[in-house]
């Protein structure tokens, strides 16, 4: 999965039909620490045209979520919608925790 920290650090979204990424503890962490925004299908068996389709299908839901989870996730997308599987929201807003201790 090289290419994982590239789509981290250029914001791109991933879409997926791994969707063993979810239960491999190793992948799943690398997700977060990228920063990376995955959608994944619930179905490795999907040929590339029902693959296409559910995403098309589910452009709103994918946009809602994007929206109200700008950290790193994992979702699945599905007919019935789209479920958080993963996330991990900030500890703290951006900018803040960065300061010295030099005074």
């Amino acid at each position: 999965m090289a290419w994982l920290p590239v789509a981290g650090e250029r914001g791109w979204v991933v879409l997926t039909k791994d969707k063993a990424i979810r239960r491999k503890p190793a992948e799943r962490e690398k997700v977060i620490a990228y920063g990376v925004r995955m959608f994944t299908l619930p179905s490795g068996s999907m040929n590339g045209e029902e693959m296409a389709q559910t995403f098309l299908d589910s452009g709103r839901d994918i946009g809602r979520t994007l929206h109200r989870h700008p950290w790193p996730f994992v979702a699945q997308v599905s007919r019935q919608g789209v479920t958080v599987l993963l996330e991990e929201p900030p500890s703290e807003p951006p900018g803040e925790g960065a300061e010295s201790d030099d005074e």
